[in-house]
């Protein structure tokens, strides 16, 4: 297992032996970590994996079996839950829009951990108005979110989470849905929030080569276990890869970036 040190005066997040699930099916089996602030985390591994029920996990969604998560230091168990969303946004891979609000109101949903009214205060109006702009989707301020297209939607959902201004934002799938510019406009915003603003990022991701070139740190889930974390020039090698998505890899270098990327290798016949 590739593992690497951790600088603990820097932690914003950490688990300690967490398992979680839902009924009695357990799907995160005794995970343990520490996510360090300002770091960028990309959580990896093939379908069924668990990475959809380790971010509940993470964001207090979910329950865990047992085992504990701490945010800050603190039991996320024991935190409020308005003071946990002034600090902590999550993006979920698919979000219900059962009332016909327009995109500008859906954003402004992220505003209600500061304020109990419905409509922001001015400074929250402005907050609005910039996370729409960040996400290339102003235009769409009036328009319902029943009318726009699924990639559209996904650049909505990233806009409200941004207006919560969070500390730590955890996405699942955020490029789900969108065609190959806005996956790289979007990527490239994260990582410019990273970066600027020091904003501490985990990022489910189903493609591999996507998150090898946006991502510092990678964690590789297999049948609900942490198989292996590190730089993703650590984890992407292709005999882990194999064990892990039982199919058969080729490592090469991206062109733009230098980091790895690894292409399906087909079988001959």
């Amino acid at each position: 297992m590739v593992t690497e040190k951790t600088d603990f005066s820097r932690v914003i997040l950490s688990a300690e032996e967490v398992t979680g699930g839902y009924g009695q099916k357990t799907v995160i089996d005794r995970c343990s970590f520490n996510l360090e602030e300002g770091e960028f985390l990309g959580i990896i591994g093939p379908n069924g994996s668990g990475k959809t029920t380790l971010v509940r996990l993470l964001t207090g969604l979910l329950k865990p079996f047992s085992g504990r998560i701490y945010y800050r230091g603190r039991l996320l168990s024991r935190i409020p839950p308005v003071e946990l969303a002034r600090q902590v946004a999550f993006l979920p891979a698919s979000v219900e829009t059962t009332f016909p609000f327009t995109v500008k109101e859906f954003v402004a949903l992220g505003r209600l951990p500061f304020s109990p009214f419905w409509r922001p205060p001015p400074e929250g109006e402005a907050v609005v108005r910039e996370s729409l702009e960040l996400v290339d989707a102003a235009a769409l301020a009036e328009v319902s979110v029943r009318e726009i297209s699924e990639g559209e939607r996904q650049r909505v959902f990233l806009a409200q989470a941004l207006a919560q201004k969070p500390r730590l934002l955890v996405l699942d799938e955020p490029t789900a849905h969108l065609d190959i510019g806005h996956q790289l406009s979007v990527m490239d915003l994260l990582r410019m929030m990273n970066q600027r603003q020091g904003l501490t990022l985990v990022c489910v991701l189903h493609d591999l080569n996507l998150s090898a070139d946006y991502c510092e740190r990678l964690m590789l889930l297999n049948e609900g276990r942490i198989f292996a974390t590190g730089p993703p020039e650590e984890v992407l090698q292709p005999e882990i890869i194999e064990a892990v998505y039982r199919g058969r890899v080729l490592r090469g270098r991206s062109p733009a970036t230098g980091r790895p990327h690894l292409f399906g290798q087909p079988r001959a016949g």
